[in-house]
């Protein structure tokens, strides 16, 4: 006895009941995951348009000062430098695993 079914016969109700459910649930899943990454990226273009905006207008406010104005840019500039040496200096010290490289990194 062949346990294969032929396309034309008809399917047992419990077999496309349950079916039905598997598809509606894997649906369901792909569904949250689709609306978790778009509200993901929204988040991310959110938070870096509120950043920009709001350093924009700092410098304006800043930059109609004259003077204070070098000042300001300077002390970014230092900070900048800094933080990108910090940076060189903390994927040299720390292990991959901690920067993005999932553990794959030889220790």
């Amino acid at each position: 006895m062949s346990m294969t079914r032929s396309p034309d016969a008809p399917v047992p109700p419990d077999q496309a009941q349950h079916a039905r459910q598997c598809l509606t649930t894997e649906h369901f899943v792909l569904q949250n995951a689709r609306a978790a990454t778009i509200q993901e990226a929204n988040q991310r273009a959110d938070l870096f348009l509120t950043s920009v905006s709001s350093a924009t207008i700092a410098l304006s406010f800043v930059a109609q000062m004259g003077r204070p104005f070098v000042l300001f840019a300077t002390c970014i500039l230092v900070l900048r430098r800094y933080h990108s040496r910090a940076w060189a200096a903390a994927e040299e010290s720390l292990p991959a695993r901690f920067l993005g490289d999932n553990g794959n990194s030889e220790s």
